[in-house]
């Protein structure tokens, strides 16, 4: 039998593309609540009709893993920040929404090779911890580029460049982006640099003259 102690956990797959109207009512749900576990019973009727044991503890896990990093209740001082508060109230919600689909795979496979549903519930809450540290740090560097942008449109304004770190590691779409101009009041359709993708090494800096506008 596998026990937590010895599974490695792999690199999770790419998120599954979450229904934006039922992200919206999870976030809503978070938010009236004064931690995630709290909307548990809430929450179950929306992502576990079904109310199956295996679903609930999948449900159970995500709201308690993201207790470990609870979101502080801020305003953003600046176009940016206030846009990103925004964005990862969402992210955060979809987060669970995705984890709870992530564990609930998990849990039917451990069970599947003979564990009980509290051990595989223990199993996958393990695994599932290295996974929302991952999502906590991009939360983070997305109020990092915010922050960085509200600071140069104060210094600049509204209209700043866009500089990146042209190298092989640089993607495609941060290349294209480079020397452009973009608006620091609302993100143009690639976002923002520094969040376009995880690691994304772009930075704001002042405007290029006479360069084309990002939409």
């Amino acid at each position: 039998m596998t026990t937590p102690q010895t599974q490695q956990p792999q690199a999770p797959q790419q998120p599954q593309q979450s229904n934006t109207a039922l992200v919206a009512v999870v976030a809503t749900v978070l938010a009236a609540q004064l931690l995630p576990s709290f909307g548990l019973p809430a929450l179950t009727p929306l992502l576990v009709p079904d109310r199956n044991p295996r679903g609930i503890a999948a449900l159970r896990v995500a709201l308690d893993t993201t207790e470990a990093y609870p979101d502080v209740p801020m305003q953003g001082t600046g176009a940016a920040q206030a846009e990103m508060v925004r964005v990862n109230t969402l992210r955060r919600a979809a987060y669970v929404v995705n984890s709870m689909m992530r564990l609930r795979t998990a849990i039917d496979a451990a069970m599947a090779q003979g564990e009980s549903l509290a051990e595989a519930e223990q199993e996958v809450r393990n695994n599932e911890a290295v996974y929302f540290r991952q999502h906590v740090v991009a939360a983070g560097n997305r109020m990092a580029a915010a922050s960085k942008i509200d600071s140069l449109a104060m210094q600049y304004g509204p209209t700043l460049g866009w500089y990146a770190a042209n190298d092989k590691r640089t993607t495609p779409e941060c290349r294209a982006a480079d020397g452009s101009n973009f608006s620091a009041l609302s993100p143009p359709a690639i976002g923002w640099p520094g969040v376009v993708h995880m690691n994304c090494r772009c930075q704001p800096g002042p405007p290029h003259r006479n360069a084309e506008m990002l939409l």
